[in-house]
This record gives structure tokens, C-alpha cells and sequence, in this order.
């Protein structure tokens, strides 16, 4: 009985928040992971927003981040937005591609999330992927059954026996949930105030309030904390026997190394760029002024009748350097 009201409690949660859901543009992966437009919102008003561009650059992450074997599993990506408060958000989802017995999937990014006052939040845009990346590894066929197993039932089927899933619900939701059903059947309708007060008597056994939401993404967040955090943490109560519960699995301590590997690369290259972008903008406005200061000294001789091979007056700033566009 308490694992048929886990499942009411996931179906209401996906069906009540989806809803809110106004795509940006709809993308197919295809087996080379490149993508193909498939549509577009061309009534959006924020062209920020619904910048392609932008939509490519996040995939492009996805592609440094996620090792090949998960990637071939993403079919489609997608970039919305989400209409509720802010603090109910979705940051992202994923949803098993119809039919395919949950071996192919599609990944959905709120972009507005990630794009704050012209900054990209690529800090939080990483952890994001990651917490995404155990729903897929968590909720393939390889861990979820379309036959009744006798285990949890979640919306994509029923939880294999040893599956992550099933295990980490065994350990640490089974008898919470039957404890307190008062609150979590409507946990995610609840306000952002209401389940913080919540998340304050229960945080010594999650990581977030988020992760109060269901056991699906209580054990997305904890492995966001178990990739990273070392083996040796502060956490001294369920929340450390949360990370401790993925080190029994070796593939699982594989993966957070190659993500955190990952992770690692992506961060120092974004800071090499921002500092050569730093130098080459500073360059350009150096250049700027000097460029203005000759101009003015041309403009004397000029006006005192000296002759002078260049017009400096058709010089054009284009970034990185001044350069004259004609020559006189």
C-alpha cells in the first residue's frame, strides 16, 4: 500500500507541474549527438531567451559532460521555460521517449534558470546535468520493468529488485513515507515557505527541500552531494549514510570520478576564456584610446596643413583591434 501511494504521489507531481511548461525550441539527437531543429517558438518575446544559439551552447555542455553511453540514450532536447514562482521551478526534466521501454529518453532544460542579469550560471547548469544524469542511469530499462516486479512502481514501470531505486526506497523512504503521508502526497503543491518549514524538521535527511519532493529525486539530490563530496564528509546522519549508499556500487564510484573529472575541465576552460576574453577587451579599449589620441594628433598636422599617408577618420573598432577599413 505504501509503494501505490509513492506512485500516486510521482504521477500528481509530474502532471500538476508540466503543465506550466512553455517550450522554446525542440531539438532531435542524432547518433553523431548533433542536433536538428525540429521547432521553435517563434511568439516568445524574450529573443535572449529563445536565442538558438544559446540552446546549442547547452547542448554543447551535455556533450563534454555526459560519457558516450548515456548520450546515446538522449533522443531529444528540449529548452523551456516554466511559468510558476521561481522557487517551484523546474530546472530541468527528463521523460522517457514513448514506446521505447525507457531505453531512449529526452532531456528538458529551463534556460531562464541559468541566464540571470546576462551571466551564464554554469556552476549551477553542471550540477544540474549531473542530478539528470542519475535520473537516466536510474530510470532505464536496464533498473525499471514494464511488468509488474513486486517492487516500487514509479510512472515509468516497476522497479527491478536491485535497482538503485528500489534499494535506496527500502532504506530510507519506506517506513518515512508511511510516517509522514499527511504532508508528502502534496508536498510539490505546497508553497515555497510551507516546504522549507517542512525541509527544517526533516534536514538531517536530505540535502534540500527539493529532495522532500519524492524518492526519485531524493536520490538524484543525494547523488549530486555523493559526486561532490569525498568519502570523507561532515555529514554525521542519514544524510552521510545517503552518500555512503552509492560507494556499494563500483560503477557508481566510476562515474562520479568521470564526472567529476569532467566538471573540473569544463570550469577551467570557461575560466581561460573569461580571462583571455578579460585581456582582449582590455587590449581593444587600450587600443581605442590610442587609436583616438593619434587621431586627434593627425587631425592637428591636418589642419595645419601637414599631409599624411592614413585617414584615421576611417578606422573601425571591431573588437580586438583598431584597423582601418580604407586607406587614404
Amino acid at each position: 500500500m505504501r509503494k501505490f501511494l509513492i506512485y500516486f504521489i510521482i504521477i500528481a507531481n509530474i502532471f500538476s507541474n508540466t503543465k506550466n511548461i512553455i517550450y522554446l525550441s525542440q531539438w532531435k539527437v542524432d547518433e553523431n549527438f548533433e542536433l536538428k531543429l525540429i521547432n521553435s517558438n517563434k511568439e516568445y518575446k524574450d529573443k535572449s531567451l529563445k536565442d538558438l544559439n544559446s540552446h546549442n551552447f547547452l547542448w554543447e555542455i551535455i556533450t563534454k559532460l555526459y560519457p558516450k553511453e548515456i548520450l546515446y540514450k538522449i533522443k531529444n532536447f528540449n529548452i523551456f521555460i516554466d511559468n510558476r514562482n521561481e522557487d517551484n521551478q523546474f530546472l530541468a526534466f527528463i521523460e522517457a521517449v514513448p514506446n521505447s521501454n525507457n531505453q531512449y529518453f529526452s532531456i528538458n532544460i529551463n534556460i531562464s534558470d541559468f541566464y540571470k542579469n546576462n551571466s551564464f550560471l554554469k556552476e549551477k547548469y553542471i550540477d544540474t546535468l549531473i542530478h539528470e544524469f542519475f535520473h537516466i542511469i536510474s530510470l532505464n530499462e536496464s533498473q525499471i520493468s514494464q511488468e509488474n516486479t513486486g517492487y516500487l512502481r514509479i510512472y515509468e514501470g516497476y522497479c527491478k529488485k536491485e535497482s538503485y531505486l528500489n534499494q535506496f526506497y527500502e532504506k530510507f523512504w519506506e517506513i518515512f513515507s508511511k510516517r509522514n503521508s499527511n504532508f508528502i502526497f502534496k508536498y510539490s503543491e505546497l508553497s515555497y515557505d510551507e516546504k522549507i518549514k517542512i525541509y527544517t524538521k526533516y534536514e538531517n535527511q536530505f540535502f534540500n527541500y527539493y529532495a522532500l519532493t519524492n524518492p526519485i529525486e531524493d536520490i538524484a539530490v543525494s547523488f549530486e552531494y555523493f559526486v561532490k563530496l569525498g568519502k570523507e564528509n561532515h555529514f554525521k546522519n542519514i544524510k552521510r549514510d545517503k552518500i555512503d549508499f552509492f560507494y556499494n556500487y563500483p560503477e557508481l564510484i566510476k562515474y562520479k570520478n568521470y564526472l567529476t573529472e569532467k566538471k573540473n575541465r569544463l570550469i577551467i576552460n570557461w575560466t581561460n576564456i573569461l580571462i583571455k576574453n578579460y585581456f582582449k577587451v582590455l587590449t581593444s579599449k587600450l587600443a581605442l584610446l590610442q587609436a583616438t589620441e593619434n587621431y586627434g594628433i593627425v587631425k592637428n598636422r591636418f589642419d595645419e596643413g601637414v599631409s599624411t599617408s592614413t585617414d584615421l577618420t576611417h578606422w573601425t573598432y571591431e573588437g580586438t583591434a583598431i584597423v582601418p577599413d580604407a586607406w587614404g
